[in-house]
């Protein structure tokens, strides 16, 4: 077996210059900070509090009476049911961490463009309607939804044609209520899971 011999005077040269014994490995002789790294850390601290008054005022939102919202906390919705919507009132978000979505809780007016439909009978009519949205569930409205007054109208559009494709043109102006009721009732029908009510008369709350 081969044997190493190490010289004498070479371990001492390694250890003066911070060999395996030297202060390169000497952990416990480790300084603390120095002047320079101490002013910096003293002066980030000043300026959180100096700061810390003016953060907090602009991590305040104000969600106004008319208004829901929730709060996204990592992209996922804080609390369950009717907690996870809050409002009316000041509420704080944590920066970098909450983002807050709002839904407008009034009731609006959603124009159909006039529509050429061919009835039962095979008779071409033109025909527009009005049908008026309210929110009834603000995170279903804003989580499954993009745009609700936008899909709502798209979906009133299609709507409108079907039921008046299965009229006829005597049907459709003898019996106009029962078109609008059974406009009304497919449409909150298909829009109840985006937390949605949609019908073709005004809705007035007591």
């Amino acid at each position: 077996m081969p044997s190493i011999v190490q010289n004498p005077e070479q371990m001492d040269n390694l250890e003066s210059r911070g060999g395996p014994q030297g202060e390169l490995f000497d952990h416990e002789n480790h300084e603390g900070y120095s002047p320079c790294e101490w002013i910096l850390f003293i002066f980030c601290i000043l300026f959180f509090i100096i700061l810390s008054p003016l953060l907090i005022f602009t991590q305040l939102r104000v969600i106004k009476a008319y208004e829901r919202g929730i709060l996204l906390r990592f992209g996922k919705l804080k609390g369950r049911g009717k907690k996870a919507v809050i409002g009316p009132g000041i509420t704080i978000i944590v920066p970098f961490i909450d983002s807050l979505m709002r839904a407008d809780l009034r009731l609006r007016t959603v124009n159909i463009p006039p529509q050429e439909v061919l009835t039962s009978d095979a008779v071409t009519v033109n025909v527009d309607a009005v049908v008026y949205l309210r929110i009834t569930d603000p995170a279903a409205s804003l989580l499954r939804v993009k745009d609700v007054e936008r899909s709502a109208e798209l979906l009133a559009v299609s709507t409108l044609r079907n039921v008046i494709g299965t009229q006829s043109l005597n049907e459709l102006l003898t019996g106009r209520e029962l078109v609008d009721k059974s406009l009304s009732s497919i449409l909150d029908t298909a829009t109840e899971p985006w937390g949605v009510k949609v019908s073709s008369e005004p809705e007035i709350e007591k």
